[in-house]
């Protein structure tokens, strides 16, 4: 269980999630803002939540409703990202970046266990050819063990 002032040290981080999520700081903020008004409250109005998940579920939920534009000047990783499904990119951002396990990624998704899986996958493989399309090619003779003679 958490407090107000337990909340106010993990908005930076879901900040950084709802961004991730919507890909732009508008839409993020107004997700936190949205989760955050919809927590139970306590005797004197201060919101209060069970645990992170619950929190990562309800900025999922309220990232899915707010329509605003992505932000302008993205990085390439940040446009990756963007360009997943919304389930395979909440599965990634969970599992890699929050350091969740897969598991309770999916349960945050409301995916099953198996289906949050396929995602991470999918976002992965997905990521990784878009990724690599951008990566310079390396050239014979450089790197590994030289030019063969």
């Amino acid at each position: 269980m958490f407090d107000a002032h337990a909340l106010r040290g993990l908005l930076p981080r879901l900040r950084r999630h709802a961004f991730l999520l919507t890909a732009s700081r508008l839409a993020g903020d107004a997700a936190v803002a949205m989760a955050i008004a919809r927590l139970p409250r306590d005797a004197d109005g201060r919101p209060q939540g069970r645990d992170l998940a619950q929190l990562f579920t309800l900025v999922q939920e309220a990232a899915r409703q707010v329509v605003c534009p992505h932000d302008g000047h993205l990085g390439p990783l940040h446009e990756r990202l963007a360009a997943l499904p919304p389930p395979q990119r909440a599965m990634l951002v969970l599992v890699t970046v929050e350091a969740l396990p897969a598991a309770e990624a999916a349960a945050i998704c409301g995916l099953a266990a198996e289906d949050g899986a396929g995602a991470l996958t999918a976002a992965r493989t997905a990521l990784g050819s878009r990724m690599g399309s951008s990566r310079p090619r390396q050239r014979s003779g450089q790197g590994g063990g030289g030019a063969r003679r």
